[in-house]
């Protein structure tokens, strides 16, 4: 992956023990995922995406308990 915020990038080739690096347009480190052109979307839209299965699976698994079950913290 190569950083920056040009529109037309210099494409650079990279090779380890002569087996060509493929090139990504994100990549995930320290659990934030990066992106070549330094943006955030896709992090947010993953992050939201998450944020979201974790509230509907809480909804989905209290939607039948007893009212005083929902209110114990």
């Amino acid at each position: 992956m190569t950083v920056h915020r040009s529109r037309f990038p210099y494409i650079q080739k990279y090779e380890l023990c002569n087996a060509a690096i493929e090139a990504v347009k994100y990549a995930k480190y320290l659990g934030i995922i990066l992106s070549n052109n330094l943006e955030w979307g896709h992090y947010v839209d993953i992050i939201t995406k998450k944020a979201s299965n974790t509230l509907n699976f809480v909804r989905w698994n209290l939607k039948h308990c007893p009212q005083r079950c929902k209110e114990v913290t």
